[in-house]
């Protein structure tokens, strides 16, 4: 299934519009034209969600509701009891229409976590026979079986002005350079309109310099704030893709991935800060501060193509040298971190070098170098990189004699591969890294997902340790390979209940491969860590 947000993360649509918006995804509609006003001002966001106190799926976006502009028909049939529209639905459904309805949430039998005084919107997409439907709950949950009267009553409860049918007709869809032209002068004129104060990083900057406020409000706060970076990344991860399919400027798309990629991180380690009870106020003062700063040169480059920001980064980049420190080691690999850069707001890269010589590049504040021999000494250097191309200076050399410690996890910082990352924070790394507060998460929208420890080796070993997540894996196999293409099973599990499993087990390989059949939960399937022994 495909869907508009791949990182259910940075969903901050309501319940109607993300399913019709995945609904003309799946029917082959390019969306993205339609995403050219989806830049939410910070100030709105602030107003609606912190001031007023508003939810996520409360929040009116900008994104238009009607898509006549290229042909696509959209039809609202009314009604005071589903009984009496019955016969139209069952025949829109028959030539293959989706149908889009409100229903009472008191009545929605698959969720019991919807609010009980709101509606929800639900997709009817097709039926088993006349009386039996199957019912998609975007982005999560599909193919669910209900009956006519178990619809008919959600429905028939639902608020007076949301008792209609809502379907679309694409039979006259069309997208030409001539409806591509009108999208983009829309774009243009939106950009030149768009206003942000940024006065939503201000009230930031004083909450998470304040003590006090953080320790008496933050519990109270933490679901606006979440919503409100929902808002703000998804808005800005949608209008990337619309300056994408524009193509008026490579550069353009990217300084917007670059700030919902930072506000999203700033989400996530919120979340983490408020579960755990503890924060570091400096850390998200600084991060605040400079998404504040990526905001304010981004929407000044689109409308004036302001040439004397790229300069300023330029020079602030070239003062930057980052610290490289030795942060662990394997058998073979050396594990290397550095602090992240905040001279240049826009660093958002590194490459890394071994004896003079360029090793690898990296988005992370970290680098697993391969290959090391013990008892050598390397020479370790770093280089910061910005999304304009500008490089700092190499840093001063870090010098590492390699004897490493006897370690018997076997898949420590190995290189990882996967199926998916749900995002850049529940990555693939997370399952090596020795620790058990960071995690991989597949995408939600994967049925099978699968996850790989290349050892850089053969190895032989006899016991493995998983640390499931809350998302599981219900049904999932072991297997190990010598070359990536042709696998063995060595393990397998039909009845997985997740938590800490330890499976004694002999292997042989260069590979050893996680893959998951079945979920345990809705969500993807999800690590903290995966121990291999001898």
């Amino acid at each position: 299934m495909e869907n508009v947000f791949k990182n259910p993360s940075l969903n901050y649509l309501s319940c109607r519009k993300i399913q019709l918006y995945n609904h003309l995804l799946q029917n082959g509609i390019s969306i993205e034209y339609f995403y050219y006003n989806a830049l939410e001002s910070s100030d709105n966001v602030f107003t609606e969600i912190i001031i007023n106190r508003k939810r996520k799926w409360t929040f009116s976006s900008n994104l238009p509701n009607s898509w006549e502009a290229c042909g696509i028909a959209a039809y609202f049939l009314p009604f005071e009891k589903l009984i009496n529209v019955k016969e139209i639905l069952n025949d829109l459904l028959i030539h293959h229409t989706s149908v889009f309805i409100w229903v009472d949430n008191k009545h929605v039998s698959h969720n019991l976590n919807l609010d009980p005084n709101l509606n929800h919107s639900l997709q009817i997409v097709s039926s088993i026979d006349d009386h039996t439907y199957l019912i998609d709950d975007i982005p999560t949950i599909q193919g669910i079986s209900y009956n006519f009267h178990e619809i008919e009553l959600c429905c028939d409860n639902a608020k007076p002005h949301k008792k209609y049918l809502y379907y679309l007709d694409f039979h006259n869809y069309e997208i030409n350079t001539e409806v591509v032209s009108r999208f983009e002068e829309l774009l243009v004129r939106f950009i030149h309109s768009y206003e942000d104060k940024l006065s939503f990083y201000d009230y930031l900057v004083d909450f998470f310099s304040s003590e006090d406020a953080i320790e008496s409000r933050l519990d109270e706060l933490f679901p606006y704030l979440d919503d409100a970076f929902s808002i703000i990344a998804g808005s800005r991860h949608l209008f990337a893709k619309s300056l994408e399919a524009f193509e008026i400027n490579k550069l353009y798309p990217q300084l917007y991935i670059e700030i919902s990629k930072r506000v999203e991180g700033l989400k996530l380690s919120l979340a983490k800060a408020n579960l755990k009870g503890e924060i570091s106020r400096q850390h998200f003062v600084h991060q605040v501060c400079r998404i504040k700063t990526m905001e304010f040169d981004a929407i000044n480059i689109l409308k004036n193509g302001d040439d004397h920001l790229l300069k300023i980064n330029s020079y602030q980049l070239q003062k930057v040298r980052p610290k490289p420190i030795l942060l662990g080691s394997s058998d073979s690999t050396l594990k290397i971190g550095w602090e992240e850069q905040l001279d240049n707001v826009w660093s958002n890269s590194y490459e890394v070098f071994k004896n003079g010589a360029l090793v690898g590049t990296t988005a992370s504040r970290y680098f697993v170098i391969k290959g090391v021999e013990p008892k050598n000494t390397y020479e370790i250097a770093v280089k910061a990189k910005d999304i304009f191309g500008h490089k700092s200076e190499l840093s001063e050399a870090l010098h590492v004699y390699f004897d490493p410690q006897e370690n018997n996890n076997l898949a420590l910082f190995k290189e990882v591969f996967s199926s998916s990352d749900e995002n850049t924070f529940f990555c693939k790394e997370s399952i090596v890294d020795g620790k058990l507060d960071t995690r991989w998460s597949s995408n939600a929208d994967e049925a099978i997902a699968w996850i790989c420890i290349d050892f850089n080796k053969v190895i032989i070993f006899s016991k493995i340790i998983l640390h499931w997540e809350a998302a599981y894996a219900k049904k999932y196999r072991l297997q190990t390979s010598y070359d990536s293409s042709n696998w063995v099973e060595i393990y397998s599990n039909g009845e997985g209940v997740g938590g800490k499993v330890t499976i004694n087990v002999h292997g042989e390989g260069k590979y050893l491969r996680i893959y998951c059949e079945e979920k345990g939960t809705p969500f993807g399937y999800s690590l903290w860590n995966i121990s291999v022994f001898k």
